[in-house]
């Protein structure tokens, strides 16, 4: 059987990587130029780093199961981290239960209710009723406006923009409830390949070329057809490729474009999932800024919703002495930010770190580098998993696998790849 696979992120390579295990004929197109999608690499010197932060979970079994049949479990390490909030001009901690009583945005009856509220989600252990309320709601019933509107809205504002008030408290669950196991003593242990994921994905492209398997970078899929029992995936007008199935992981919104022509009441449903995309600006520098990793920015002055300092967690001198530093803003495609020069961003972006660390100076900069992605999260509102895709499409032998379909848990690396695996035993291929 010849298998057709569009994507070359992290699931469309679990599904190859699996499916030439079991014998089949298997073609993979990526239309980047390298693989990885959202978890794709750029070179710092000698060492690649990921265009978007990336970290492991202590209990993400199925990357780290992959990490040791692929022989690189010397090259995945697990260290502790630091996390914060900023707010109107400060910078707390919030790592640990101490850190939580000194935040000061919140009252102290507030930061025990707020506590509490964490200890709920890691305990509860279904979510199914949670997206039937949005997080706003799900707030103001428990009493905790307050904590909404200091913490929650401004974290969910800045991944969700105007849909904000309308993501479900599933979602919320599922940011929780699963990294509960993570945490030993109040505190967290983040993971991270040495490398970058990239080691990890040139491992996979090799077992899967050693074994019948055909990968093609730099090749974009613009519409499927379908004939007789065989389905006809075309990257221009007159070179196409034959399968008899097709697994797609792009978003469903380009998927939808590809198949308009052979089923438009599908490519319709298809495209009723919303996206955000992702603005992440990577500052290269010659000095910290913080020793923190992960700072949530819940000040509306701040145009980007994170600070992740990359080498709070990995030492430096990986990367040629320099701080590695990702600023990263989620929003509509159609926002004219996304649409800005690149110099443009850049000093939007610099003026809103100026307010976070007024000390910095341009010349701690080394380099500075952007990259966009127009799908990277679905906007998960209420009751989401009734408009989540199946495997299974109304096209004969076509299959969807992708991030529209990782909920209510994180659309994480781990997941993707568990995601893959799922949906090859639900249809029957393992």
């Amino acid at each position: 059987m010849k298998i057709g696979i569009i994507g070359g992120g992290i699931t469309g390579l679990t599904l190859g990587y699996e499916l030439v295990k079991k014998g089949f004929e298997i073609t993979i197109f990526e239309k980047e130029p390298e693989l990885g999608g959202l978890a794709g690499c750029f070179k710092i010197g000698d060492t690649y780093i990921e265009k978007y932060y990336h970290h492991l979970f202590t209990t993400d079994s199925d990357i780290i199961e992959l990490i040791n049949e692929l022989n690189l479990t010397e090259r995945l390490i697990f260290k502790e981290s630091k996390i914060g909030f900023f707010q109107n001009s400060k910078i707390f901690p919030f790592g640990t239960a101490l850190d939580l009583i000194r935040f000061s945005p919140l009252s102290i009856s507030d930061r025990i209710k707020f506590g509490l509220e964490v200890l709920n989600f890691k305990r509860k252990k279904q979510w199914e009723d949670l997206e039937e309320i949005t997080i706003k709601d799900w707030s103001h019933k428990r009493g905790a406006e307050n904590i909404y509107n200091v913490i929650w809205r401004p974290l969910l504002k800045s991944k969700f923009g105007d849909e904000h008030e309308n993501i479900a408290a599933s979602w919320l669950w599922g940011r929780i409830h699963p990294r509960a196991k993570s945490r030993k003593m109040g505190k967290e242990k983040l993971g991270y390949i040495f490398g970058g994921t990239k080691i990890l994905f040139d491992y996979m492209k090799k077992f899967i070329e050693d074994n019948n398997g055909t990968i093609k970078t730099s090749t974009d899929i613009i519409k499927i057809t379908s004939e007789k029992d065989k389905l006809i995936i075309y990257e221009t007008k007159d070179k196409y490729y034959e399968f008899d199935c097709v697994f797609s992981t792009a978003s469903t919104v380009e998927l939808a474009e590809m198949i308009n022509e052979l089923n438009q009441k599908f490519a319709s449903l298809l495209n009723s999932i919303k996206y955000q995309g992702v603005i992440c600006v990577v500052l290269i520098l010659n000095q910290s800024l913080s020793n923190i990793y992960w700072m949530n920015i819940i000040d509306p002055n701040i145009t980007f919703g994170l600070v992740v300092e990359h080498t709070n967690l990995i030492n430096k001198q990986h990367y040629a002495n320099n701080h590695i530093v990702y600023l990263a803003s989620y929003l509509n495609q159609q926002y004219s930010l996304f649409h800005l020069s690149e110099r443009e961003i850049v000093d939007i972006y610099i003026d809103s770190l100026l307010k976070i660390f007024p000390e910095f100076k341009t010349d701690w900069t080394n380099d500075i580098l952007i990259f966009k992605d127009s799908y990277a999260t679905p906007i998960y509102s209420l009751n989401y998993s009734k408009v989540k895709p199946d495997f299974k499409t109304p096209v004969k032998n076509l299959f969807i696998v992708n991030t529209s379909q990782i909920y209510p848990e994180d659309r994480n690396m781990n997941n993707c790849i568990g995601l893959a695996k799922t949906a090859l035993k639900k249809l029957e291929f393992l």
